[in-house]
């Protein structure tokens, strides 16, 4: 069984990567900012002007950590991998299957998709409380698309069904960042903000990158700079 490991995001301006022993250093302006050890890495994502050492890309290859880097906006600009290896016999076995049963694997797929949503749902609630029952009316409409998904047998309606869900999954993540970080005022007055607000203020920026974060909670963490 394959090991599901971190992922560490790094969004400072200038941030330098090197490699310490065995852990990953993240450097700003010369001074220490954070580390984090290899073994418990599966991925480095570096948004803007991050800057890593050759030591560091020679260790990330060895041991299977894959480093992405992004734009300020999240474009994806190139990939640094190590040599990759697997099962060709069943790689033809998994694109044959898809070929001959489309619907068998897409139902499949999005019920794991929308379980994942409402685990997420489901550890906020019990982490941090869901007084309006917001984030519980979500949860028991993921478990209805799930359901849903299993029995359908459409590719249409399978991707009705995940495009349903992801609805939830935002309203979900929009709650989560209100919630947690105390942004603006009651989760009413935001989505009233969200819904009429056309102009790109540095409050409706911060809420941009609020929802970018909370959706990438679970992770190993990012570092900012000051």
């Amino acid at each position: 069984m394959k090991k599901l490991l971190n992922t560490l995001y790094v969004t400072s301006e200038g941030a330098w990567l090197r490699k310490d022993g065995a852990n990953v250093v993240v450097e700003i302006e010369g001074a220490e900012r954070g580390r984090a050890p290899l073994h418990l890495l599966g991925a480095i994502v570096c948004f803007g002007q991050v800057g890593l050492s050759p030591h560091l890309m020679h260790a990330a290859s060895e041991t299977g950590i894959s480093i992405t880097f992004l734009g300020w906006t999240g474009r994806f600009l190139a990939r640094v991998e190590g040599p990759q290896s697997g099962n060709v016999l069943l790689r033809r076995a998994q694109h044959s299957r898809t070929a001959d049963a489309p619907v068998t694997v897409a139902r499949t797929i999005v019920a794991a998709k929308i379980a994942n949503q409402r685990g997420v749902i489901r550890r906020a609630i019990r982490d941090h409380g869901d007084p309006e029952h917001i984030l519980d009316g979500v949860e028991r409409r993921l478990n209805r698309s799930a359901r849903v998904a299993l029995d359908s047998d459409d590719l249409d309606a399978l991707r009705g069904i995940e495009g349903d869900a992801e609805s939830a999954g935002e309203d979900k993540d929009e709650r989560m960042a209100v919630g947690k970080l105390g942004i603006g005022g009651g989760w009413d007055d935001y989505l009233l903000y969200n819904t009429t607000c056309r102009r790109t203020t540095p409050t409706r920026q911060a809420h941009s990158g609020v929802r970018r974060l909370v959706r990438s909670s679970g992770r190993f963490g990012a570092w900012e700079g000051a």
